[in-house]
């Protein structure tokens, strides 16, 4: 008889206690701003990639939103998001940039652990001379 050493490669579930995206009672604002400063934003797309923590390579995105001035300030919400990790990616321009062309963006790492909120947070955006493309979503 000949013996063969046992591996387990049991099955496990799939943990879906903290699969992040739509369908759950928390919602995100942010609020854009460059150099500490939103006053002077003209427009803010945010893009969000579910269950991240970091930008995508490929540029592509889940969803995104476009920004409505609220308080002087440019704020982006997203209702309706499950626990979860997720990547905010600000896109936008800033008057006082020349050219006004320059995209203005940054991105934010953010984790619901909770149901039923209202979370806020400033999404910090810089110049960005590199690639003026703009994300997509999927």
């Amino acid at each position: 008889m000949i013996a063969l050493p046992l591996l387990s490669t049991g099955c496990k579930k799939p943990d879906k206690s903290a699969v992040a995206g739509t369908g759950g009672s928390t919602s995100v604002t942010l609020y854009p701003q460059h150099h500490s400063i939103a006053k002077n934003l003209t427009v803010c797309t945010v893009y969000v990639k579910y269950n991240t923590q970091t930008a995508p390579s490929d540029r592509v995105y889940d969803d995104s939103a476009v920004g409505f001035t609220a308080g002087g300030m440019i704020a982006v919400t997203f209702s309706g998001l499950q626990n979860g990790n997720y990547y905010f990616f600000g896109y936008g321009t800033d008057t006082t940039i020349t050219p006004i062309t320059t995209p203005i963006v940054g991105g934010e790492a953010f984790t619901i652990s909770q149901q039923g909120q209202s979370l806020t947070s400033p999404l910090a955006i810089s110049e960005d001379y590199s690639d003026p493309s703009r994300p997509t979503v999927k």
